[in-house]
């Protein structure tokens, strides 16, 4: 194969649109130019007490605790967070290319441009076919569903978030609620999973999108369980 400056300029080209594409989904996804997931400072902090402290039992055992919830929330609602922008991403484009695919179907078939050499022809055939490929791969995916079931567990992260800042300061209080948060995290995670598969592999059941951890059934954990969780 002859290399010729158009060829060149075609390869520069196809390397710059790569790379812009690449970058803005980079930033609109991870806000930064590379794929990358900043640890939460609460975690660092809560290896750092755990890794020096000599004897738990001159740290803050209750700050520790949240500490490690904090971590563990910020973590999910991190994942939730980029996994939902992934989605929506491939939904949006996915749907703005079948728009622009069937526009110039049409307009090629107005123009008959089938007609005019076997090239035209060829090209007014693909684009349906094109179309029809995306269609089905959004469809089979789920990309629709997977953005919203991932942005309604980024909603109740965020919530169960906030809860834990607000913990009680009282010992028994803050035992119970702390026990509380967990188990919440816990049946979000679970909601999460049982709903993913449910939509992505019966799809005839139709079950309802959502992520939150009121919706399904909850047990308070005991203030002993709570104890037993925490760091010796």
């Amino acid at each position: 194969m002859k290399i010729t400056l158009r060829r060149v300029g075609l390869a520069v080209a196809a390397i710059v649109v790569f790379i812009v594409l690449w970058s803005s989904f980079c930033l609109f996804v991870y806000g930064a130019w590379v794929p990358t997931t900043p640890e939460p400072h609460e975690c660092k902090q809560a290896e750092r007490v755990i890794s020096e402290a000599k004897d738990f039992a001159a740290q803050s055992e209750d700050a520790l605790a949240r500490l490690q919830l904090i971590c563990a929330i910020k973590r999910a609602n991190q994942w939730y967070y980029q996994n939902a922008k992934i989605n929506q991403i491939l939904y949006s484009s996915g749907t703005l290319s079948i728009i622009f695919l069937s526009f110039f179907t049409a307009l090629l078939i107005a123009a008959e441009a089938s007609k005019k050499s076997e090239k035209w022809r060829i090209l007014t055939l693909s684009l349906p076919l094109l179309s029809t490929a995306v269609a089905t791969t959004m469809s089979q995916f789920h990309f629709q569903e997977s953005w919203e079931l991932r942005e309604n567990g980024r909603i109740a992260a965020e919530d169960l978030l906030a809860r834990t800042e607000m913990l009680p300061i009282s010992k028994a209080e803050f035992s119970s609620a702390i026990a509380d948060i967990r188990q919440n995290l816990v049946d979000l995670q679970k909601s999460q999973a049982s709903r993913y598969f449910a939509y992505r592999f019966t799809p005839s059941d139709n079950p309802q999108i959502g992520g939150n951890a009121d919706d399904s059934d909850k047990g308070k954990s005991s203030e002993a369980s709570a104890q037993s969780m925490r760091p010796k």
